[in-house]
Order: structure tokens, then C-alpha cells, then sequence
């Protein structure tokens, strides 16, 4: 579908008269904003995850044999 869609699109947009870079960054920009957003959200996830001693989830404890 997302193939489909997407050829159609872009052939719109070259029989509109955009150019290569132009179609090149007009493409460019969501995924420059998706991994923007997905930057941001991992920070804001990274600082609100505690983090947990790798011993305490194999069942170990600390001193102890």
C-alpha cells in the first residue's frame, strides 16, 4: 500500500515541476521530525526509568554465593 501511495506521490509531485532536492527535501523533513521525536522521547524515557542492578534480576543478591 505505503509503495503504492508513495510512487504515486512522488510522480505527482515531479509532474508538478519540483525538482530533485526539492523533492529530495520535502521528503527529507517527517523523517527528520520522526527522529527528532524519537530522540526527544528516549531522553525523557532514559531519565524517567529507575535503573536496576543486574543482580537483582537474575535473582541474586549481592555478598551472597
Amino acid at each position: 500500500m505505503g509503495s503504492v501511495v508513495g510512487s504515486l506521490a512522488g510522480g505527482t509531485m515531479l509532474a508538478m515541476g519540483l525538482t530533485m532536492p526539492a523533492l529530495f527535501l520535502l521528503v527529507g523533513i517527517p523523517a527528520v521530525l520522526a527522529g527528532g521525536s524519537m530522540m526527544v522521547l528516549g531522553l525523557v524515557r532514559s531519565h524517567d526509568t529507575p535503573v536496576v542492578p543486574a543482580s537483582s534480576l537474575t535473582g541474586q543478591q549481592s555478598g551472597t554465593s
